[in-house]
């Protein structure tokens, strides 16, 4: 059986090397049914923990971003996403905080994946294709 997937929305947006900066301006732009996050997840005190992204700043220290600064930039648009995909090594504890900061702001509803291990990227690739052509059929 063969069914038509009507999607939510007709535009995607795919931003590839993106800072914090960057991240924070898409968000404001416009409302996201989906967001996906694949990179690197920073777990140790050196970087700080959170998300880390593109490029470092004129110190030389890499850019990242806290589960709960994630959060409150998200309940501030006041349009979270429905799926939070977080594809990086160990994205189970980012996702455990980033899903109470919803709790505490009232932004309950967001479906969050995480992992809870390292992994291959091969590994993340094989799920997340799998997961993602599952959810369109």
């Amino acid at each position: 059986m063969v069914r038509r997937v009507q999607p939510l929305h007709e535009t995607m947006s795919l931003h590839l090397g993106v800072r914090t900066g960057d991240l924070t301006a898409a968000l404001s732009k416009r409302r996201f049914d989906i967001l996906y996050v694949s990179g690197h997840g920073a777990d140790d005190k050196k970087r700080e923990g959170g998300i880390v992204f593109a490029g470092a700043n004129k110190a030389g220290k890499l850019h990242s971003l806290s589960a709960k600064a994630l959060g409150d930039r998200l309940c501030s648009s006041g349009a979270w996403p429905r799926l939070i995909y977080l594809d990086f090594c160990e994205s189970d504890a980012f996702a455990a905080e980033l899903r109470q900061t919803f709790a505490t702001r009232g932004a309950a509803g967001s479906c969050i994946v995480a992992w809870s291990t390292r992994a291959l990227d091969s590994a993340y690739f094989l799920l997340c294709s799998a997961f993602f052509t599952h959810l369109a059929a």
